[in-house]
């Protein structure tokens, strides 16, 4: 199995249409460079085998973001791929673990639909030492031992990509089934069209639109260049 070696400058430009006063969504499953992390689909598509690590700090808060996923394609028209996802935010913490599937149905020369599905584990904990003056706090208050805040539940999602040419439209739900709930309506709709450019050199403009469950939904653009699909930025 042949690895596609990369180098990747990720420079990350968003002007995005803000719908909501609170910016949640940028959340674990919204790294808009690494389409992996929020839609199973993707392992079945692209390279024969590659992996990524994705790492955030914000500036100023007590919060950071990490994600790590490896996909391989098992056929020309099959992958598999698994993804870790860490989230911390202050006291409360998320930790994801699951498997991706995902299968390509040609439809003809130049149109494409690939399916993708994922499974897998997620742990909520609450770590009470990062509450300020914790020592105070009652150790047998119900609050502190919510399902909400402590738990290990199943959590399952879905994908889809339709690729015609340089036109690419996607759709996920990346925790469509989330422990209790049987159906959350956390959804993403993305859709780029590629323009070559001279020297190997291609522009690709992004739309994304993010449903969001709790917040207000959230839409943005952003730009991506790339020479020979091996250096980019966006």
């Amino acid at each position: 199995m042949n690895f596609q070696k990369k180098i990747i400058i990720t420079g990350i430009l968003l002007t995005g249409l803000k719908l909501g006063a609170q910016d949640l969504s940028m959340d674990y499953y919204s790294y808009l460079y690494n389409k992996f992390n929020i839609n199973p689909a993707y392992c079945a598509k692209d390279d024969k085998m590659s992996a990524i690590l994705d790492l955030r700090q914000r500036a100023g808060l007590s919060s950071n973001n990490a994600m790590f996923g490896i996909k391989s394609t098992l056929s020309q028209n099959q992958g598999i791929g698994a993804r870790f996802i860490s989230d911390n935010r202050n006291a409360f913490q998320v930790f994801k673990a699951d498997a991706t599937y995902g299968y390509k149905l040609k439809i003809d020369d130049k149109q494409n639909l690939t399916f993708g599905i994922s499974a897998g584990l997620e742990t909520k904990s609450l770590n009470v030492t990062k509450i300020k003056n914790y020592d105070q706090l009652d150790p047998t208050d119900p609050a502190l031992e919510s399902s909400n805040l402590n738990s290990t539940v199943f959590s399952a999602g879905a994908g889809l990509i339709y690729s015609m040419k340089n036109f690419e439209f996607s759709f996920s739900s990346p925790q469509l089934v989330d422990g209790a709930q049987k159906i959350n309506p956390n959804m993403i709709f993305m859709t780029n069209y590629k323009i070559p450019l001279k020297n190997d050199i291609n522009i690709t403009p992004e739309i994304f639109y993010f449903n969001l469950p709790v917040v207000k939904n959230y839409g943005g653009i952003q730009v991506k260049g790339d020479f020979k699909n091996t250096i980019w930025t966006q």
